[in-house]
């Protein structure tokens, strides 16, 4: 079961009526195990989709984005880029298939896969890198918009 808790002086209060409801099935002082997770807030991943939408929108068709080896990534939609800026702040796992090949699995960045804490990290990653690798190609006024305002 999970419930939402708003802290108030101190004290935990469900927050809203259906929390009250499953929180009311435990007797008054029982001991609950519970495991803290700061909620996310919807404006802040509206703001780094409105970020990645800016930077893919600024790209010149056909863009290919030039690797340490010598080799160009291909960024052909907002979704590529997400790819992308996760593999480059470093938000996946090496998978080792029964072949002996070696692969990446990226991670979720979704509301039960991070916390609050967690993909605010992932932000200021995600933000220095398309700054690094992407800042000749956008309009920072827009960039400011976003930063301000979402």
């Amino acid at each position: 079961m999970k419930i939402n808790l708003v802290k108030t002086d101190n004290k935990l209060i469900p927050a809203s009526d259906e929390d009250k409801k499953h929180l009311s099935k435990f007797a008054d002082g029982e001991v609950v195990n519970i495991t803290l997770k700061k909620v996310r807030n919807y404006r802040f991943l509206s703001k780094y989709y409105s970020l990645l939408r800016h930077v893919f929108s600024s790209l010149e068709e056909d863009f290919k984005l030039p690797t340490r080896n010598g080799l160009f990534i291909e960024i052909n939609s907002v979704e590529d880029l997400h790819f992308q800026v996760k593999m480059m702040a470093g938000l996946y796992e090496k998978v080792i298939t029964w072949g002996g090949n070696t692969t990446y699995k990226v991670n979720s960045i979704n509301f039960d896969k991070m916390d609050e804490i967690e993909f605010s990290n992932f932000y200021e990653t995600v933000f220095t890198i398309l700054q690094k690798y992407f800042y000749p190609y956008l309009e920072q006024d827009k960039v400011n918009h976003i930063e301000q305002y979402y």
